[in-house]
This record gives structure tokens, C-alpha cells and sequence, in this order.
């Protein structure tokens, strides 16, 4: 090699080094500076279209001010921010009248009615002493209810879509409409005449759906909707449905009268946006963007461990009926498509384990809660769990990490009508009207489950009857999985009880198998939300160097691969990208230390360290040419082994002499 090429060589080496082990100073001990959690801050659109709504009567303005302009994202159980804020962009759209014509048209032309006894309710304030008491009281009516078919009207809405101005191709359409005057509603008059103590028949009407348990086949007919949506990132309000007990929320029409609104009046603009405002806000805080019950557990793997325990004295219907591993394991594979779903179910009776049979004989109140007689889930938790006694491991290992998450899940067949429930106080109920006893409970560390012998043959005891019918308990199960995962009820917060008609297994009032759109979207969300978080923190807090250079490429790459996967709302995607960014960032931190390169600094930094080491590979590959070619000409040359004497071999790759008989280079 010639002098100038020996040290031109050095020099670029020499720099390329300098510039792999440079560092942008960082804060020293001595400053102590706090650690700084990285926070996000994302948009998400919102459409509302209002349908039978005069835009003369609501002013926009005043509108966007009440709804949620920032959603401030918590974990309910310990009760810490996410630290994550959406800032939701709103988009208010009114509908044309031709579309409210369509949409009258297509309801009248389904529509069922039907003669019922309707539960309404009454608040009422009275006096004593000066001091205001709340007078809370259910009462029957008779009614003339007319249905619409739930998912049929969903499915219409969504089908004219383009007669609305469409639904955002990247957000959240909420349909508000206004439909008192088109479909027979409950009138200002009707309610008045009940209020007086008079007859009246009322000419509500609903959204319903019937649903059938997967396992045991009873039928369940929820007629008393007034909203409906969730198989799309769509949800639909008929604000002019109802009342009904489900909600019990006033339909605009009646809400008005009742608090003596006139429309046109002074305030009557404004009462009417702050009304729409709440329906916003339910919608907002309660299905786009909710809460988690619970912190994420991201895995590759999940495994639903069930314990089906069997206390009946009948058999009948046989316990193993009574789940279906199969469908909840594709729910839960429908809910986290990124992971193996792995669900195993075994079967034991109560008298099998005598420590057990005892807690539960012990626990096993007299006192009713309503008609209910209860087992205190309190003391078989406690029997259970590894806080207490510690008897989950004579059942099972539990295994909890980003390979492989398990979620016991504990099921109780008891006998006649016992269920779990809790108590509180002196009392095993809250309040009077308030029901302690539960089919299920999700406690983060295991799930708790009881249905009672009637349970299991409920259409026995219905009327009409449903001969041997009952509830299983796979809906149960599926539910308070979604807990343990993280996932709300729909209807969580008090903004608007509404978003219990919502086609999710979270939900209360259906009885859905299925997770909503919704669901997956907040679940899948979240795993995005808290990967990208991690990984920029970890990217903030990583020394760039020569060694870690590529998993700092790597992580920036794939932060913005799942941005933009983000942006398109495809959250499983974004979720694996981000996985893929967190493990990058992990990667080059454990390489190259601590320390900060980050905005400016960072790009000159990759950009000359990228250009001085193209020189420096583009001359060594120019210089590894050349040798290629010379040792291609001097491999023929006989050559002879210092050590067995035999011919020796050029290996241009390595630029060396090799004895293969020896096995070792010269």
C-alpha cells in the first residue's frame, strides 16, 4: 500500500470512530434532573351528523366548546393516567332533508308494534323540615311500543352513508337524530295525562334485538333500545326513542316540555346544543375513547386457563354444555389478532377439593340480596388468590410476561339459586333497590364466575317458558376476559347510559358473544399508544454510537411505520410495528448506554456518520477489489504450508492463505 493511501485510509478510519464514540452531553449526576415519562398527545376525528335537527337551532360554536375538545386517558384500577390525550377534531354535518324521508320511510316500512306494560320511572323533590329529599319511584304503564330491528337500521344507515356526506374515512361517526315528528314517540300530552293520575296508553318506540346463549339456548328479547351501532366505527342515537327503565333517559321531545323549553324561545338554542353536547360527550368518553379497568399486558401468547367447579346437586344440564372453548377462543382471537389465543377448560366437582367445600359452605350466607341468596366471593377470593391463602397453585402455574400471559379464570355451578355476591357493611346490599350479587368478577390476578342451578335452566322458569333452556356461562367468561385485558363497560362513565346499546360482549343490556369495533379499536390502540411511548423514551435516553447506530435506524423507521399505520386507524398493525420499535430501542440502549442524541443533533449525527462510513465502505470495497482480483491472479501460485508442507489456498473473502489439511490460515 502505498504512503498517501495508508494515510488517507487512517484518516477516514480515525474519523469514522470519533464521530461512533461522540455523545451529546447529557445532564451529570450532580444536576439532578428528574426523569422525563414521555407523553402523547394524538388527534382522532369525530363526525356527527344530525339527522331532523334544524342547524338554525344549534349553535356550532357553542357546541364544539361543550363537547370534548381532550380526552385524558386513564387506568381506572390504580387509577393513573395512561399518558396518553386525544384531542378530538370534530367534524358537525346536518343531513338533508330527503335522507330524514329515507330513513322515516325504511323505519315505518320494518317497524312491529306490540301491546306491553312499560316501566317508566318518576323523580320527584319533597320537603321535610326544610331539607329537600329525592323521591325515586317505578311505576307500570300500558303502551303501544313499535320495534325497529336493531342491526337492520344499522346496516341501512351505513349502506346510504353517501346520502349524509359520508362517514370519515379515518374517525368516528355519531348519527344524533331527531325522528318524533316521523315515527310514532311519546308525546308532551300523553305524559301529562299520566302525571295527573289518568289513564293514557303511550306510543313509544325502541330498537331491538333478540339473543340467544350460546351454550344453553335461552332466548332474550331486548326491546327497550333507543341507540344502536359498534360493528363499524359507527354509532347511532334516536333521541326521540323511549323512555324505557333500560336508560331511563328522557327522549328530546318530552325533556323540553318538561322542563318548559319552548322552541324558538331565547334559550332555547342554547339548551338544545348543551343537550346534543352530552350525547357527544357519552359517545367520546364512554366508546371512542375509553378508560382501561386495568394496565395493558401486551403477549405473544395468552392462555385462558378455566376451572369449571360443579355444585349442584342435579347434573342436569351437564356441566361440560356449559362452555365452549372454541368460541372464546375465536372472540378473543378476533379481539388480539397479533397473538396465539390458547384456551383450556377443565371440569372438577366441589366435593373434590375439601378445603374448597369447606370455604364455600363457610362463605354461603342466609341473608338475601333481593331474592337473591348469596356465596361470599370475598372469602373463596381470598382462599384463592395468592395474596391470601394462596390455593391457585394447587390448581395451576401462572406465568406472566411478554411471552406468554395466563388468565385463571374460576367458574362455580352452585345450587338452587345461590351466586356470588358481595357484601358491604352491615348489609350484603348497598342500598335497597342496589343488587350485590354477580355472574362474574375480573380482580386482575384471576377471574371469579357463578351461575346457580337456576341459572343453567332458567327457561324453565321464565314465562313464556323455553323448556330446557338456560345461560351457560361463555358469554361470562368472554366478558370478564376483556377486563382482565384492560377493557371497560361501554357505558363506564355517568356521561350517558346510552352506550350500553352498543353490540359488544362488554356491554350490559345485549348479549353479544362479540367485541365491538370499538373494543378492538381502544385495545389494539392502546398497545400502540404505550409502544410508541416506550420506545421514544427509550430513543430519548440512548447514546448514538457506532455499535447501536442500526437499532436506532431500525426504531425510527418503525415508529414511523406505525404512525402512519395509526393515522389509518389500522391499530394491529401499528401495535406490531411499534412492538418492533420498543424492542429496537431496547436493543440500542442496552448498546450504547445512557445519554440523549435527539432532533437536529441526531439527524447530522446519522447523516454524517452515514456519509463518512459510505467513504470508508466505498474505498475499503474499491481496495477489496482490487485484492480480489490480484489474489485471484496469485491463487494459482503454489504456496506451501509452514506447518504440514502441503498447498496452501487464497481466499480472496478473507484476503488470507488457507490449509485445508491443517484447517488454519497462514
Amino acid at each position: 500500500m502505498k504512503p498517501k493511501m495508508v494515510r488517507t485510509t487512517s484518516t477516514l478510519v480515525i474519523l469514522a470512530i470519533l464521530l461512533a464514540t461522540m455523545v451529546i452531553p447529557t445532564a451529570t449526576a450532580d444536576q439532578n434532573n428528574p426523569i422525563v415519562v414521555t407523553k402523547r398527545d394524538v388527534t382522532i376525528n369525530v363526525k356527527v351528523v344530525f339527522v331532523g335537527i334544524d342547524s338554525k337551532s344549534v349553535d356550532l360554536e357553542y357546541l364544539n366548546w361543550n363537547s370534548p375538545e381532550r380526552r385524558y386517558q386513564l387506568t381506572a384500577i390504580p387509577g393513573v393516567s395512561t399518558d396518553t390525550t386525544y384531542s378530538v377534531k370534530y367534524d358537525f354535518t346536518f343531513a338533508p332533508p330527503q335522507f330524514l324521508q329515507g330513513l322515516a320511510s325504511y323505519l315505518t316500512s320494518i317497524g312491529k308494534e306490540e301491546t306491553r306494560v312499560n316501566v317508566l320511572w318518576n323523580e320527584s323533590y319533597f320537603t321535610i323540615q326544610n331539607s329537600y329529599f329525592l323521591n325515586y319511584t317505578h311505576y307500570p304503564v300500558n303502551a303501544t311500543n313499535t320495534y325497529y330491528p336493531a342491526d337492520q337500521v344499522e346496516n341501512w344507515l351505513l349502506e346510504h352513508g353517501q346520502d349524509y356526506g359520508g362517514q370519515g374515512s379515518t374517525g368516528y361517526t355519531l348519527m344524533l337524530a331527531d325522528l318524533s315528528t316521523q315515527l310514532p314517540s311519546i308525546t308532551t300530552a300523553q305524559f301529562q295525562t299520566l302525571a295527573t293520575s289518568h289513564p293514557a296508553m303511550l306510543t313509544p318506540h325502541f330498537y331491538n334485538k333478540t339473543f340467544t346463549d350460546h351454550d344453553l339456548g335461552v332466548k332474550l328479547n331486548r326491546r327497550y333500545m333507543t341507540a344502536w351501532g359498534g360493528h363499524s366505527r359507527f354509532f347511532f342515537v334516536d333521541l326521540s326513542a323511549g323512555p324505557g327503565s333500560a336508560a331511563e333517559q328522557l327522549p328530546l321531545q318530552l325533556a323540553a316540555s318538561i322542563n318548559n323549553i319552548q322552541a324558538g324561545g331565547a334559550y332555547w338554542s342554547k339548551w338544545l346544543t348543551q343537550y346534543l353536547a352530552d350525547y357527544i360527550s357519552g359517545a367520546v368518553y364512554n366508546i371512542f375513547l375509553p378508560d382501561f379497568v386495568y394496565p395493558l399486558n401486551y403477549a405473544r401468547t395468552y392462555r385462558v386457563k378455566i376451572f369449571v367447579i360443579d355444585n349442584r346437586t342435579n347434573g342436569q344440564p351437564p356441566i361440560q354444555k356449559t362452555v365452549d372453548p372454541d368460541e372464546i377462543k375465536a372472540q378473543l382471537s378476533s379481539l388480539l389478532p397479533f397473538a396465539n389465543v390458547e384456551v383450556d377448560v377443565q371440569f372438577s366437582s366441589l366435593s373434590e377439593d375439601d378445603g374448597l367445600f369447606r370455604t364455600v359452605a363457610t362463605a354461603t350466607s342466609p341473608s338475601p340480596v333481593g331474592i337473591y341468596p348469596i356465596v361470599d366471593a370475598r372469602l373463596v377470593y381470598e382462599w384463592i388468590s395468592q395474596s391470601g391463602q394462596g390455593h391457585i397453585e394447587d390448581f395451576t402455574t401462572i406465568t406472566r410476561n411478554s411471552r406468554t400471559y395466563d388468565i385463571p379464570v374460576f367458574v362455580f355451578a352452585f345450587d338452587r339459586n345461590y351466586t356470588f355476591g358481595f357484601t358491604y357493611k352491615e348489609l350484603v346490599a348497598k342500598e335497597v333497590d342496589f343488587d350485590r350479587t354477580i355472574w362474574g368478577v375480573a380482580l386482575y390476578d384471576l377471574v371469579l364466575i357463578s351461575h346457580s342451578a337456576d341459572d343453567l335452566r332458567r327457561g324453565d322458569l321464565v314465562s313464556p317458558a323455553q323448556p330446557g333452556l338456560g345461560f351457560g356461562f361463555t358469554n361470562t367468561i368472554i366478558h370478564e376476559v376483556g377486563h382482565m385485558l384492560g377493557l371497560m363497560h361501554p357505558f363506564h362513565t355517568s356521561y350517558d347510559p346510552t352506550e350500553n346499546f352498543v353490540s359488544s360482549v362488554m356491554a350490559y343490556y345485549p348479549y353479544e358473544n362479540a367485541f365491538s369495533q370499538f373494543d378492538k379499536d381502544a385495545l389494539l390502540r392502546g398497545y400502540a399508544d404505550q409502544f410508541i411511548r416506550n420506545a421514544v423514551q427509550l430513543l430519548k435516553a440512548t447514546n448514538f454510537d457506532f455499535v447501536n447506530a442500526p437499532d436506532i435506524n431500525a426504531a425510527n423507521s418503525q415508529l414511523r411505520d406505525a404512525e402512519n399505520a395509526y393515522q389509518r386507524m389500522n391499530y394491529a398493525e401499528a401495535t406490531q410495528h411499534a412492538y418492533a420499535a420498543y424492542g429496537s430501542a431496547s436493543r440500542a440502549q442496552l448498546l450504547g448506554g445512557g445519554g440523549e442524541l435527539t432532533g437536529r443533533a441526531l439527524a447530522l449525527a446519522i447523516g454524517a456518520f452515514s456519509f463518512l462510513l459510505g467513504i470508508v465502505v466505498g474505498f475499503m470495497m474499491s481496495k477489496r477489489r482490487r485484492s480480489q482480483a490480484l489474489g485471484t491472479a496469485i491463487a494459482t501460485t503454489a504456496n506451501t504450508c509452514s506447518t504440514c508442507n502441503g498447498s496452501l489456498t487464497w481466499i480472496p473473502q478473507y484476503q488470507r492463505w488457507y490449509c485445508y489439511k491443517c484447517q488454519r490460515y497462514e
